[in-house]
């Protein structure tokens, strides 16, 4: 956590970055893309930030859960539905959790444009994100090490796969 405004922008785990389409959508794009901007994470108490996005004139709009499940920037930061909460750490990839309804931010697809909803279950690769400060920054990686030691006679290895470990 921060006391102060992050800017930054903020990666999809494809490598795309989140952004505000010209009806408000929040989208993610291409790192070349001309609409790739930086957003600001900006900390409002309680372990909740808003995501924020300042736009030419210097009025500033809000990520916001809009119905169920779409994602706009709007003007209203009120609600709860405009606060997100970091699960994991900060320095690496995490989920970034909608106070009004429990769920994760996140896409369907990993193109560019797709469309990002407020309403992921978060067990997806689609449902990561990470901070970067440059565009095409290098990005973290979702995985997981797992030790085998093959003197141990009490580890037990089952499921799909296991016998191409040995």
């Amino acid at each position: 956590a921060w006391a102060a405004d992050r800017v930054c922008y903020l990666k999809h785990s494809s490598g795309m970055v989140a952004g505000r389409r010209s009806d408000g959508r929040a989208v993610i794009f291409s790192p070349s893309s001309a609409e790739t901007v930086k957003l600001s994470l900006r900390p409002v108490g309680d372990g909740y930030y808003l995501i924020v996005h300042k736009q030419a004139d210097g009025t500033e709009t809000y990520m916001t859960l809009n119905g169920s499940w779409n994602t706009y920037f709007e003007d209203d930061s009120s609600t709860d539905k405009a606060l997100y909460a970091i699960d994991g750490n900060e320095t690496e990839m995490f989920r970034l959790r909608n106070k009004s309804n429990g769920r994760y931010l996140g896409t369907d697809a990993n193109d560019s444009g797709s469309n990002i909803y407020s309403d992921k279950d978060g067990n997806d690769a689609k449902h990561y994100w990470y901070f970067s400060d440059e565009k095409d920054g290098k990005q973290p990686t979702l995985s997981e090490s797992y030790l085998v030691v093959p003197s141990d006679r009490r580890q037990k290895n089952e499921g799909w796969g296991v016998a191409l470990l040995w």
